[in-house]
């Protein structure tokens, strides 16, 4: 049983899909294909496409995530962001999530920051 997702976002800020660390199997990527971008987002966007299985999660964010910098001037480390993504349940996620980017810019961060978490939990 799965869920079939499409989603559009900018080149830098391709959706995550992730399986729960509490999940033993592993997480297939997302077919991308190039599109035409949707007002707002540039000249050009990314589509995704792929199955949510049960248990997997899907984030989607802003620049705000991953243009974060700290004192040096150093992005944030997307390893750091995998890892607190697949961590404990979905909202417990989304709010580590931007505790990780305070952090990371000590305080500093002036971008905004928006994050949409889908995590498939079908019933019955």
């Amino acid at each position: 049983m799965s869920v079939l997702l499409e989603t559009t976002s900018p080149p830098r800020c391709p959706p995550r899909w992730t399986t729960p660390r509490s999940l033993e199997r592993r997480t297939l990527g997302p077919r991308v294909a190039q599109v035409a971008a949707p007002l707002g987002l540039g000249t050009q966007a990314d589509e995704s496409q792929g199955q949510l299985r049960p248990g997997q999660r899907l984030i989607c964010y802003t620049d705000g995530l991953v243009e974060a910098r700290n004192a040096a001037g150093e992005f944030l480390d997307r390893a750091c962001f995998e890892e607190v993504a697949a961590g404990g349940t979905l909202p417990e996620a989304l709010d580590h999530l931007v505790e990780l980017v305070g952090r990371h810019a000590e305080g500093r961060h002036d971008d905004d920051l928006a994050l949409l978490g889908l995590e498939y939990a079908p019933t019955g």
